[in-house]
């Protein structure tokens, strides 16, 4: 599921002057004036403040607008309030995309809770999220099983393969962590961040006999990262 799908339809107006609003925030929303747009959500909200779909409209208005605190709020009252499956996933997801945007990791684990387990199960990105939480407050051993869940839905999912790797880093596994950046190394062989934890890893091991291509490897997705607007995760150490 993506947050990013279209705002879903506002609820049936319990009045004309309320339907006029709706219209006018709607027409708001199509030109992309997103906080004259949200004031107008608001005001509806007022009359029907239990309309799951009118706050999960709101949330991603909000975002739009680069409110991530607001749009945490509003996605929590869309969750609260869902009367529709798909509205109660959007919102959970959208609640922890928001709150991992503010690095308050213990929301998103507790929003990423509040689902229940048949349906967090199914949504790749909120299981990546996630995982992530959990491994930022340091409870890596919760995060293993989260992270499997997102890779049995997609067996090559870069991210979680990074923060698998993370978690077992996390708790000294080694072995596991350097086969987890091995095999993103596999998928995208230009991530810098997984060539130098990889390599980091191999040295920590004694396993000199890929270094020189493993080193090159390094230099390679260090030269093409120079050349990407988007900068990659850096890596707590130096590599000898």
């Amino acid at each position: 599921l993506r947050s990013s799908r279209p705002m879903p339809p506002f609820a049936s107006p319990s009045s004309n002057a309320l339907a006029q609003l709706l219209t006018r925030a709607q027409t708001l929303l199509q030109n992309k004036q997103w906080r004259d747009g949200a004031t107008l959500l608001r005001q509806a909200l007022r009359q029907q403040p239990e309309d799951g779909g009118l706050w999960l409209t709101l949330a991603r208005t909000l975002r739009a607008a680069q409110l991530t605190r607001e749009a945490m709020e509003a996605a929590e009252q869309a969750m609260r309030h869902a009367a529709r499956v798909d509205h109660a996933q959007a919102a959970t997801l959208l609640a922890a995309q928001a709150a991992m945007a503010l690095n308050e990791h213990a929301r998103v684990v507790a929003f990423a809770s509040a689902l229940p387990g048949d349906l967090c199960a199914s949504e790749l990105e909120l299981l990546k999220l996630h995982g992530a939480a959990l491994n930022r407050l340091g409870r890596s051993q919760e995060a293993i099983p989260v992270l499997m869940q997102a890779l049995a839905l997609k067996i090559d999912e870069r991210d979680a393969y990074i923060e698998l790797g993370f978690a077992f880093y996390n708790l000294k596994m080694h072995a596991e962590s350097a086969e987890c950046f091995r095999t993103v190394t596999v998928l995208h062989p230009t991530h810098l961040g997984a060539q130098a934890y990889l390599i980091h890893l191999e040295q920590h091991a004694c396993q000199w006999q890929d270094y020189e291509p493993r080193r090159q490897a390094l230099l390679d997705a260090q030269a093409r990262a120079a050349q990407d607007p988007l900068p990659q995760f850096s890596v707590p150490f130096t590599l000898v």
